[in-house]
């Protein structure tokens, strides 16, 4: 029963972060704050210090009630705050002892309990509320010691001292604590999402992958025959979508492993005659009718074989032949690839693809943004 009503208070998924901090604060401050007003009149403390402490301690478990019950978590935590900092505490300062009290730590308190039940410009207004608040009270205090209630002896101020610093110091680092469990707790589920979406898009675009490859191809296929108009040019249109949704699938699942901390190279050895040939194929029929002349040019010092992750570099040299095919409508589109050996390593090289157009050109904003560097070996 107790575990049911623990797991529902403080760490279901239909409370929000701030309705569980507060009600961490309502049920912890009630308990204190009853155990305060016992201790207070065993010791002989006054009847009014007392009585603040038990009605503290009722308008704690009657705001938690209400929250619980009813889910007002953005009006109860205005309502605890202006209750609890701005009209308690400064009451508890002048019933206990003003400056020679223990206060300091509870005003401390509610800064950090304004803090983590707040948010936006309603935590700002109501931190320097609270701070104007503590100020007030420590200049009538200073300036007016007849209006705050003394002590009857340094006992007591010592035993008031130690209260406050053991309780707002537990209070406080509870409610870190608890916030902490409660991020570790979120993250391992937003890790958890992200692992499950990741599975399903890889498993989906495989799925997808299969056919639309089949398609690429066997229209590749066709649109290399002669053929009426019309036919190239529906035929035309029907691989190009079939290229875009392929580079659509890719993206996805390459975003889905970027998030999830699992996006890896996979080197392998390949033939870079091979990969130049196929991608330049699969972008070619993009040229159609349009007046556009292609140019190739590739270093002859290049090794054929390469060892690399040949998929990642297809992706990169499918994407710059794409989009200067794709804003293109006249002119010329060149292609040249080069090698430079990597000066930190000399068995390494680095592959430079580069291509130029008389398309439309790229934003000056996005220039920085792209790198036309491919490492190999």
């Amino acid at each position: 029963m107790f575990g049911k009503f623990f797991q529902s208070t403080f760490f279901s998924d239909d409370v929000p972060l701030v309705g569980r901090n507060l009600n961490f604060v309502y049920i912890f401050g009630s308990s204190a704050s009853f155990l305060i007003a016992v201790i207070r009149f065993i010791q002989g403390y006054s009847i009014l210090s007392v009585l603040v402490s038990l009605g503290a301690s009722l308008v704690a478990i009657i705001l938690f009630l209400l929250t619980h019950k009813f889910r007002i978590y953005k009006l109860s935590s205005i309502i605890a705050v202006t209750l609890i900092c701005h009209i308690l505490m400064p009451l508890l300062f002048f019933f206990n002892g003003g400056l020679n009290g223990g206060m300091a730590g509870f005003f401390v308190m509610t800064i950090v309990l304004i803090c983590l039940v707040l948010k936006g410009v309603w935590c700002v207004i109501h931190v320097i509320i609270n701070i104007a608040i503590i100020i007030a009270c420590y200049l009538i205090g200073w300036n007016y010691p007849e209006s705050v209630v003394s002590f009857s002896s340094d006992y007591y101020q010592v035993i008031d001292s130690l209260q406050t610093i053991f309780i707002s110091g537990l209070l406080i680092g509870l409610l870190i604590r608890n916030n902490v469990k409660l991020y570790e707790s979120e993250k391992k589920k937003a890790e958890s999402a992200t692992k499950a979406k990741g599975d399903f898009l890889a498993s989906v675009s495989h799925e997808i992958r299969t056919p639309l490859n089949a398609i690429i191809g066997l229209g590749e296929i066709e649109l290399r025959k002669e053929l009426p108009k019309e036919t190239y040019d529906n035929l035309e249109k029907i691989h190009q979508s079939g290229v875009i949704l392929l580079n659509i699938i890719n993206d996805l699942l390459d975003i889905s492993k970027i998030e999830a901390g699992h996006f890896t190279l996979n080197p392998a050895p390949y033939q870079l005659p091979n990969l130049i040939q196929d991608t330049i194929s699969l972008n070619l029929v993009r040229i159609g009718s349009k007046p556009i002349i292609f140019k190739l040019r590739v270093d002859e010092n290049i090794p054929a074989g390469l060892y690399g992750d040949e998929l990642r570099i297809r992706q990169i040299l499918n994407n710059l032949l794409s989009n200067a095919f794709k804003y293109t409508k006249e002119g010329r589109i060149d292609l040249e690839i080069k090698h430079e050996i990597n000066p930190a390593k000399q068995n390494e090289m680095i592959l430079i693809c580069s291509v130029e157009d008389t398309g439309i050109g790229i934003k000056d904003e996005d220039i920085a943004k792209l790198s036309h560097l491919s490492k190999t070996a």
